[in-house]
């Protein structure tokens, strides 16, 4: 097992379980591999809670790759929440944590998002992470959620693989059965 940060709180607690549902405003603790590290070499317990959904700046869609998905109705919506690092194991002490937060289209299928450090939109920080991650850090954040013509975004979804590329499937109890936060 990883170092452990002499902060962490004592017991440690319980993942939410995958699949739960929640309100926006809600938050759920899960166990992340940290930064590009194994589980094995770092982790940490990460609170998550979505705070709000909002419609964003439209202008956004010009600058992204695949502008003609959103032409004629697609929208930019911001995914805004909170991240708090509860404990840390590993080398990651003051490195990046969290990540794998996205909206929900109205359709039901995950919008298309922005999950880079620095690839923000005006007004949000285009991720669910902390970059200088100590127990008991907390940053106020937001993602960038793309919904496609005809649907809005109506809820997000923490799915736990970040690493999966597009098209492609994870073993990730939280991929296969994602927290979902609805309003």
């Amino acid at each position: 097992m990883p170092q452990e940060d002499p902060a962490n709180p004592v017991p440690l607690p319980d993942s939410t379980p995958p699949g739960t549902s929640l309100a926006i405003g809600d938050s759920m603790l899960v166990r992340n591999a940290t930064g590009v590290l194994e589980e094995s070499e770092a982790w940490s317990i990460i609170r998550y809670t979505v705070t709000g959904i909002e419609r964003g700046d439209d202008a956004y869609l010009q600058g992204i790759d695949d502008a003609e998905a959103y032409q004629g109705g697609g929208s930019v919506w911001y995914v805004r929440g909170r991240v708090e690092v509860v404990a840390l194991f590993g080398r990651a002490i003051d490195g990046v944590v969290g990540g794998t937060i996205a909206g929900i289209q109205s359709d039901g299928q995950g919008a298309a998002g922005v999950f880079a450090v620095g690839a923000e939109a005006p007004g949000c920080s285009g991720n669910f992470m902390v970059t200088a991650a100590q127990v008991g850090t907390a940053e106020d954040t937001c993602t960038v959620a793309l919904a496609l013509p005809g649907t809005e975004v109506v809820g997000a979804y923490f799915y736990g693989d970040g690493t999966v590329p597009n098209g492609g499937s994870s073993t990730d109890p939280y991929w296969v059965d994602p927290i979902v936060w609805r309003a």
